[in-house]
């Protein structure tokens, strides 16, 4: 028997550990324990904090026809990109009588987050995880559902149910599987034992896509892509493909990836519209789409992410996996396994490379400026970018949740603030306001170190990693959101300075108010988060109307 290299071979049932809550239940042939206590451990916010990027080999500064600019900073090691990213929880992967799986897809609902997982190696084991980001620095897992004889490579959200693809070696239905579909009935967001099932012909189902009247599953080898009816997970039509690796949905018409050949199909009939030829990939990978102003995204391995226009089948450009010069990674595991795109940003999983991301620049494919590469720990073999947030599954390191600053987490659009008044910021990462400078910028930015011994403004989105000092004299005014450091490092305001906030500040680390400080809170509907301590001296003076998440001014 064949069967995806992320996905495993035997049949084995396996208890599921820890269960404060349990119901297991059989649903034509879908066993599942759902776990809804005592997950908190598994949700780590040690290394919450600002992201930085790896420098890339390939562009360390670059001016685009517009002035967008990527600019190499004092230190090589990190780069200035207009996108500032913060790490707001890491979620260990759930592990099953000793055997750890990893995350292979996610999906968003409002601020409900699904995560898939599957066991790499000979069993068959997967697993569903629920988490609530409505208080984004304060992540919950809610629940837990394992799988026992069960991979799960994908799933989606559509109207009230999750539907997911995977694998169960044992399955029959008229003579396919083991690829299966199912759909999950869920109960107010919460997971629910009520699922249907439904064999796929093929080894494993690779990937699945709601549209607005079908839902579309695609399964490996010998496998085809199949339209499902949302009432009644009745298959509509088929098409028999081979090696199929992932399915997107674009402008009522469905798109298929194969090893070497893209695939443009009618919604309904499934019949080809459109086929043409990609980079030859490895067989039985699970790999990743995406759509941007016309074109397709195709994570091709080794070969990077080709992009081709969807009317034509022209290849437009191509990204090429990053340069890797440290000796500890191997070469083998450097390919593009996932490819996502947020408003103008695209994230590349690159396996041990890990995150690579790329702005587009004049809403042209064509034009794209390389930020480098996110400092995230762990391999990268699976990146999705929804509304403002950036979901990297790091192998069996779990699931790494970022959030994007300088996007809307409700709408998925850029913040929109009024800062016509301010120039944009074009310069390094390490920013000194010295005595006597008055500066005043607008944007988004992430930077390495900020010093003011004077006048500093920004209005928009900043973050900063290492290091803010607010120090005597000088006067920092932020208006947007702002977010500083990590576990460990401290935001100083000191003797005879002000800090003026008008939105929100995020502290990763610690707030430190030296005696004679001020922190002022301008306007109002301003936030403040501390994740770590707070220290304030004697006539300290903190002013204006704000909401302390954590009560930690008090």
């Amino acid at each position: 028997m064949n069967k995806n290299v992320l996905f495993s071979l035997s049949f084995s049932v396996l208890s599921f550990l820890s269960c404060s809550t349990t119901d297991i239940s059989r649903s034509r042939d879908a066993n599942v324990a759902i776990q809804d206590g005592n997950l908190s451990l598994r949700i780590s916010q040690d290394h919450s904090g600002v992201v930085s990027f790896r420098g890339s080999s390939s562009s360390q500064s670059q001016t685009t026809s517009n002035g967008a600019k990527i600019l190499a900073s004092t230190n090589s090691s990190s780069v200035v990109s207009d996108l500032p990213l913060t790490l707001i929880a890491e979620v260990a992967a759930p592990s099953y009588n000793g055997f750890t799986l990893r995350a292979t897809h996610v999906t968003m609902y409002g601020n409900l987050v699904y995560v898939s997982y599957n066991y790499e190696g000979d069993k068959y084991l997967g697993a569903v995880d629920l988490i609530d980001i409505t208080n984004p620095y304060a992540p919950k897992l809610v629940q837990s559902a394992a799988f026992p004889d069960i991979d799960i490579s994908s799933l989606i959200y559509k109207d009230g149910y999750l539907y997911l693809a995977g694998a169960k070696e044992s399955y029959s239905d008229n003579g396919t599987g083991p690829a299966i579909l199912m759909k999950m009935k869920l109960n107010s967001g919460n997971l629910t034992t009520d699922i249907e099932t439904v064999g796929m012909p093929g080894y494993v189902a690779t990937d699945v896509i709601a549209g607005s009247s079908y839902v579309y599953a695609v399964s490996g080898s010998n496998g085809i892509v199949g339209a499902y009816s949302l009432t009644d997970t009745s298959k509509k039509a088929s098409l028999a493909l081979n090696d199929l690796k992932a399915v997107g949905v674009v402008n009522g018409q469905v798109v298929a990836l194969q090893n070497g050949t893209l695939d443009v199909l009618n919604s309904t009939s499934l019949a080809k519209n459109l086929s043409f030829s990609t980079s030859k990939d490895v067989t039985e990978a699970k790999r990743t789409i995406d759509f941007y102003n016309g074109n397709v995204l195709a994570a091709e391995g080794a070969n990077g992410v080709g992009i081709y226009n969807l009317s034509s089948g022209t290849k437009m450009t191509n990204i090429p996996v990053p340069a890797v010069v440290d000796p500890s990674i191997n070469p083998l595991e450097n390919v593009s396994n996932a490819v996502s795109i947020n408003n103008e940003y695209v994230f590349v999983a690159n396996g041990s490379a890990g995150v690579a991301v790329h702005k587009i620049v004049s809403n042209s494919i064509g034009n794209l400026v390389d930020f480098g590469s996110l400092n995230l720990s762990g391999s990268a073999n699976y990146v999705e970018s929804t509304n403002g947030y950036v979901f990297v599954a790091a192998g069996f390191g779990g699931l790494k949740i970022l959030k994007m600053m300088n996007v809307d987490s409700n709408t998925g659009q850029p913040t929109t603030i009024d800062c016509t008044q301010y120039a944009s910021y074009s310069g390094g990462s390490w920013m000194n306001v010295n005595s006597g400078d008055n500066f005043a910028y607008s944007g988004a930015a992430s930077l390495s170190g900020v010093n003011v011994n004077s006048k500093l403004a920004w209005c928009g989105s900043l973050t900063i990693s290492d290091q803010l000092n607010v120090n005597s004299g000088g006067e920092f005014y932020m208006k947007g959101s702002l977010a500083f450091g990590s576990a460990g490092k401290s935001l100083f305001v000191n003797a005879n300075s002000k800090l003026r906030i008008e939105g929100s500040l995020v502290i990763f680390g610690n707030l430190v108010l030296n005696s004679g400080a001020t922190l002022e809170f301008v306007g109002t509907g301003s936030t403040i988060t501390v994740m770590g301590s707070v220290t304030k001296g004697s006539n300290v003076t903190i002013t204006g109307i704000y909401t302390d998440s954590f009560n930690s001014l008090k």
